[in-house]
């Protein structure tokens, strides 16, 4: 799945900090759901979400009778690159600098920083994870913070976030 921020905004802070705080309600969400799996079918699901910030193309393609909306362009194909990563970090989130660089209310939760190469990409490129406390995601309950601590916790301009759903067995 892929999200874009700030398709009609100029202020990049605000679709960048859109972005993020979507991305940790998304956590918040598969905690949950991942509690709920476990206690049911001892199965969990995790998530991936990585975050970049870039111009990208938004677009309806496709044939007249069957227009599917779509993102194209460097910012989507690097958000995706980082959301593969965030197994390599053991986290949920992952942020690229540039997202970071316009973040104001959510900047002191992700400080811990990292150079990785992306496939496809020259050079390396920065990225944080965001490792987010359980009082900060809004979960309760001995169980969910147990989950929570296990996974260690558009125009031009826009901010692209990738996002996937993983199943993993207990």
């Amino acid at each position: 799945m892929s999200c874009v921020f700030g398709i009609q905004e100029t202020d990049s802070g605000s679709y960048c900090e859109d972005a993020v705080k979507t991305a940790f309600a998304i956590r918040k969400r598969i905690l949950v759901l991942s509690e709920a799996l476990r206690k049911e079918f001892n199965r969990s699901v995790d998530v991936g979400i990585g975050i970049h910030y870039g111009p990208t193309v938004v677009e309806n393609t496709g044939p007249v009778d069957d227009l599917r909306f779509g993102l194209v362009g460097d910012c989507v194909n690097i958000a995706s690159r980082i959301e593969r990563k965030t197994r390599d970090f053991n986290c949920d989130i992952l942020i690229r600098q540039a997202v970071w660089d316009n973040l104001t209310e959510s900047r002191d939760l992700i400080q811990e920083k990292h150079e990785v190469p992306l496939k496809g990409v020259s050079q390396t490129m920065t990225v944080y994870p965001a490792r987010i406390p359980v009082r900060h995601a809004g979960i309760t309950g001995e169980s969910n913070r147990q989950a929570a601590n296990d996974q260690a916790a558009t125009s031009t301009g826009g901010c692209c976030s990738s996002t996937c759903l993983r199943y993993r067995p207990v």
